[in-house]
């Protein structure tokens, strides 16, 4: 009797752990949004509660590379008040903004915002939703 009480413990843990899944698991996200005729990419790598690398492709109305002005990312979460969260992003040569930081600090529902101000202070702003799992 108690070698099936141990196989039917071992069953359960085993079932239990495998019942996990991906859970955890990094999932890089890519993501498009449009304004004014500029596109940006964003891709968040990888994707997971904590330390992200944020990279951010802009293109102007002509579909070319943006490489100036600068950029900002700012983060907040519905129904959430984690206070002021935001990421400059530095450029380089080849139009890829790039940042890293603990800005996805708690799975749910996010909107990040991209602001991309050009030399003459006019400003895009491009918002993202999505969602960071446990």
């Amino acid at each position: 009797m108690k070698r099936w009480l141990v196989i039917l413990g071992l069953s359960i843990a085993v079932l239990a752990g495998c019942g996990q899944g991906n859970a955890n698991q990094p999932q890089v996200i890519e993501q498009q949004a449009e304004q004014q005729g500029k596109k940006a990419e964003l891709i968040v790598n990888p994707g997971i509660v904590g330390p992200n690398t944020f990279q951010v492709q802009i293109t102007d109305e002509q579909g070319q590379r943006v490489t100036t002005g600068k950029s900002t990312l700012h983060f907040s979460m519905a129904g959430m008040d984690h206070g002021k969260s935001e990421l400059p992003l530095a450029v380089d040569t080849d139009g890829h903004w790039t940042a890293e930081g603990p800005n996805l600090m708690m799975d749910g529902d996010w909107t990040i915002e991209l602001v991309w101000e050009d030399g003459s202070g006019n400003q895009t702003s491009f918002a993202y939703e999505l969602t960071i799992n446990p």
